[in-house]
């Protein structure tokens, strides 16, 4: 909830449980409005490396391992 609380400080990136059991869901909230391709392309990449991040540190969890064993933590990202 934390992350979500903070999603003006993570590029308007926010998470959620979809319902089904172990599948969590990143979305991006961005006005369409005077939206130019070189920021699209920035915004995909910062989502992207959040994606990267989450993907790693849920790994590690589901793997047993403490979220701070892992060794990579993308940018936008907060550890609790």
């Amino acid at each position: 909830m934390r992350y979500n609380y903070l999603w003006t400080e993570h590029g308007g990136v926010r998470a959620a449980l979809d319902g089904s059991p172990g599948n969590v869901v990143l979305m991006i909230e961005t006005p369409g409005s005077g939206l130019e391709i070189s920021k699209l392309c920035n915004i995909l990449q910062g989502f992207r490396a959040a994606v990267e991040g989450w993907r790693g540190v849920l790994a590690s969890i589901a793997s047993g391992r403490a979220a701070s064993d892992t060794l990579a933590i993308a940018d936008g990202m907060i550890r609790v």
